[in-house]
């Protein structure tokens, strides 16, 4: 006897939820490996598709590039979010979200921010030429940066107005959002003034918002269990007192319960974004190295402990400092090797990470016949090896490069060099390439004030 295909649709529904809903009361590895390995079965291309997305002030789309086995790159089309980008915290046009994430996969799913208009839209990714829009949702708060998601459950990290998380479920099949009851919480990270005018917020000393004391990225632990937020600085300080995590633990309803904060105090006066290496031992980048503020010894990258015991408390296992790197902003790892993307000196570093244990930093790109780097920002990895970097070619105090390049975003191709002269993670650049991609001046208008918009991402499928 057949069944039939409503009969197995609903079949297929029923094990979809039954496996995210698995991640339940147990506390055990054998539920954190299944958790894994359900995400791993999820229907993929023979190669697959890279996004990036405009954050333009008054449309935000979705850059969508198919990818071939050799990792390059070839511009498919350009689709509406139903959002529109750009913020009140006064970004720089090299650093237009101040975040990591914006946009993400999620099995078949592609999920990303409208900061100015408060939403979250998914797309269900057909192939790797097409998507489909399914949802569009509030972010629960006020300028949203940052995504994150596991097992069905998604969460967005808002920047503005003290901060905020908000849960949302997401449909396996359709890629629709629906928002978790009880699931948002404020990060409560409004600035506060001190009368005796000690360490006034960065925004007072710049004129601007704080977007240097602000939320900056959302992520769950590779086990699922809990969600962590990374803070430049507390309480909208980030000159004296460093930055900060809070944590939160998830449950198998998907509701967020806030757990603990930690101050990560001067170990990192200005820490930005953060990954996981293989051992799920955090590794977190800091822009300007060891305190005081300006004082300190250069960009870095510190791996942390992030204990599973009662407290879960995140403590420092390691740090190495990147060689003549300032403004180290966001980081990737990849079998056994740690990625950054320096801002201001215009390079990728990258470093051997072994259980948390830093070695060998180096300059990975420009180097040999690269293409030089201008302001790159947001970087990702695909599972066969290749690396994908934005550049915003802002022009901030970059290399010299031709009218026709500066001021319109590029996105490099990288091929991961397995042993090259005693190491294993240098870089070798294949392809450039900045089809479909707006200028500053298409995605903001030519003002000085860009409020926050620009070519922002990189998602991989």
């Amino acid at each position: 006897m057949y069944l039939s295909k409503v009969t197995l649709l609903a079949f297929t529904l029923f094990a979809e939820i039954s496996g995210k809903r698995s991640k339940s009361s147990s506390k055990s590895s054998s539920k954190s490996e299944t958790a894994k390995s359900c995400k791993r079965c999820t229907r993929r291309p023979v190669f697959g598709a890279v996004f990036s997305m405009t954050n333009g002030y008054t449309t935000n789309e979705i850059l969508m590039y198919s990818r071939d086995k050799t990792g390059h790159l070839e511009f498919v089309n350009q689709t509406d979010t139903g959002g529109f980008g750009g913020n009140n915290l006064m970004t720089a046009s090299d650093d237009p979200l101040g975040s990591q994430n914006p946009i993400i996969v999620a099995g078949n799913c592609l999920l990303a921010v409208s900061s100015g208009s408060n939403n979250v839209t998914s797309f269900e990714i057909e192939s790797e030429r097409s998507i489909r829009r399914e949802s569009i949702v509030g972010s629960g708060g006020t300028t949203p940066i940052s995504l994150t998601e596991y097992g069905g459950f998604v969460y967005v990290l808002n920047a503005e107005d003290g901060g905020s998380i908000q849960g949302f479920n997401l449909d396996p099949l359709s890629c629709g959002l629906s928002s978790i009851m009880g699931s948002s919480h404020s990060l409560d990270q409004k600035p506060v003034f001190y009368p005796d005018g000690n360490d006034p917020p960065l925004s007072e000393l710049s004129n601007n918002k704080p977007v240097l004391a602000a939320p900056t990225q959302i992520s769950f632990t590779p086990d699922g269990d809990a969600l962590i937020v990374a803070i430049k600085g507390i309480r909208g300080h980030a000159v004296a007192f460093g930055g900060s995590f809070l944590q939160f633990s998830v449950p198998s309803t998907g509701v967020a319960e806030f757990f603990i904060s930690n101050l990560i105090g001067l170990d990192s006066v200005l820490p930005f974004s953060f990954d996981f290496d293989d051992d799920e031992n955090l590794l977190l980048v800091d822009a300007f190295g060891e305190g005081p503020f300006g004082g300190g010894d250069g960009a870095s990258v510190i791996s942390h402990k992030v204990r599973k015991t009662v407290n879960r408390e995140i403590s420092r296992i390691d740090r190495i400092t990147l060689v003549n790197q300032t403004a180290a902003c966001w980081i990737k790892y990849n079998n056994g090797c740690a990625y950054t993307t320096n801002s201001v000196t215009h390079s990728v570093s990258g470093l051997s990470v072994d259980d948390g244990q830093l070695s060998d930093s180096i300059v990975a790109s420009p180097q040999g016949n690269d293409t030089p780097l201008n302001n790159p920002l947001d970087l990702n990895f695909s599972r066969d090896g290749f690396l994908y970097v934005l550049s915003t070619n802002s022009g901030q105090g970059a290399p010299a490069d031709p009218p026709l390049i500066v001021n319109r975003p590029q996105i490099h191709v990288y091929e991961r060099n397995e042993l090259f002269l005693g190491l294993d993670c240098t870089l070798t650049e294949i392809q450039v390439i900045n089809d479909g991609i707006p200028t500053e001046e298409q995605n903001a208008g030519p003002t000085p004030a860009r409020n926050g918009a620009g070519t922002v991402g990189i998602a991989v499928y």
